[in-house]
């Protein structure tokens, strides 16, 4: 009865916010009619009490629904404005700026010209997954490769969870999760991380009754915080006392500044991905190590759904692994010179910490994160908004450290600007 009349309330609160989105649209046309010699800019001061009181009810329904797809919509609409002719610096999404090796794209080129343009193994080529069973120290037969690791986390859920069951993330956490939990009809708890962006362990060892899954995101994403191997062991320990899995997502570990383990035991199911290592988003590849039988499960999922990754593409993926040093020690090289700038450069205006990998850095902005995301777009920024990654964090930015530091420079110093801007109008 509670959930059902919490509906209602839910639905009557949309609609109440269409008609005041509708009813301020009307009174900016009466406006122009009745004033039509007065200033855009008197107008706009007339309305803004209406668009403020608008603007806060918007977001707080926003936080109430758990607006993970937020950060989906303004991809996509950054996208739109791009195709428009409109120049934006994308530093929303986790899309390396930097050219893929030269070896890899050549291995590519060189299966398709060989015409190696069949069906492959369901279970991803023999001669990738023994190379990576091979650096994991682990057996062939325990490595499954996947369309990048999405799919991966996916397949997961929908192969070792059922409707109901509950999984443990750690917030704040990529909205991922979430959404594919949702598809699937489970149950997400979280537990927070604390300001120095680590997990205290006893904390979650009160919270695992009825748990399945811990996610353990490793370096995380929005963060790019490292939890030590020493945290990592604990929390497998946890789960192994309670019967539970753990999807250990090590996306970001191989641009990680100090070192991560990898780790594949029977209840651990490790996602890896060569999206960012070897710059090859769009290639759509990564893979899963964990026990033979899951693999098992997650081969036939393969068979029914995707059928194989491409042989010409694990071809490349293999080349890259085989010079995966001197690939990787370059990219970790300029994302940890970017990190400290863009640390360096924050720290004096807002509250930050270190990254301690690659990509991303998160920090408190003090004002809602949606409002500025979006003002920093009609700006030519893109950003992702802090709330998509947990409802605790709309007053913090995710930014991707994707553009060399003179761009990075400029669009930080923009988004202080919006940002100070903002807050004395509000004073």
């Amino acid at each position: 009865m509670t959930a059902f009349l919490f509906l209602i309330l839910l639905l009557l609160a949309v609609v109440f916010a269409e008609v005041l989105t509708r009813l301020i649209k009307k009174l900016n046309r009466d406006l122009v009619l009745l004033h039509p010699f007065r200033s855009h800019q008197k107008r706009d001061e007339e309305l803004k009490p209406f668009q403020n009181y608008l603007n806060l009810f918007a977001n707080s329904l926003m936080i109430a629904m758990g607006r993970e797809d937020i950060f989906y919509e303004l991809n996509e609409k950054a996208l739109k404005l791009e195709k428009e002719g409109k120049n934006i610096i994308r530093l929303n999404i986790g899309e390396p700026d930097y050219r893929v090796d030269k070896s890899i794209i050549k291995a590519a080129i060189k299966r398709l010209n060989e015409g190696n343009v069949k069906y492959g193994s369901a279970a991803g080529e023999y001669y990738l997954r023994e190379k990576i069973a091979c650096m994991l120290n682990t057996d062939t037969q325990d490595i499954v490769i996947t369309p990048g690791s999405k799919f991966a986390i996916y397949s997961i859920m929908k192969n070792l969870l059922n409707k109901g069951d509950r999984i443990m993330v750690f917030a704040p956490c990529w909205p991922t999760y979430k959404l594919i939990a949702g598809d699937l009809g489970i149950k997400v708890c979280k537990l927070e991380m604390n300001e120095k962006w680590d997990i205290d362990t006893a904390i979650l060892n009160e919270h695992m009754n009825n748990i399945k899954m811990i996610v353990v995101i490793n370096p995380n994403n929005p963060t790019s915080s490292v939890l030590s191997n020493k945290r990592v062991r604990e929390i497998v320990e946890i789960a192994t006392d309670y019967n539970a899995w753990v999807l250990y997502d090590v996306a970001y570990a191989d641009l990680a500044f100090q070192p991560v383990k990898k780790i594949v035991e029977d209840n651990v199911l490790l996602v890896d991905s060569f999206s960012k290592s070897f710059s090859l988003s769009g290639w759509r590849v990564g893979y899963v190590a964990c026990n033979r039988d899951i693999c098992k499960r997650l081969i036939k999922f393969n068979q029914i759904t995707i059928s194989c990754v491409p042989e010409f593409i694990q071809r490349a993926v293999f080349t890259g692994l085989e010079h995966k040093d001197k690939i990787v020690k370059k990219a970790r090289k300029v994302y940890k010179e970017r990190a400290v700038f863009a640390y360096r450069y924050l720290k004096r205006h807002v509250k930050v910490c270190m990254p301690c990998s690659g990509f991303y850095i998160f920090p408190h902005i003090g004002m809602d994160s949606v409002k500025l995301a979006f003002n920093l777009l009609e700006k030519g920024i893109a950003i992702a908004p802090g709330i998509v990654f947990g409802e605790k964090y709309n007053e913090y930015v995710r930014i991707s450290l994707v553009r060399d530091l003179e761009v990075l420079k400029d669009s930080m110093s923009v988004m202080i600007d919006t940002i100070n801007k903002t807050k004395s109008e509000t004073i």
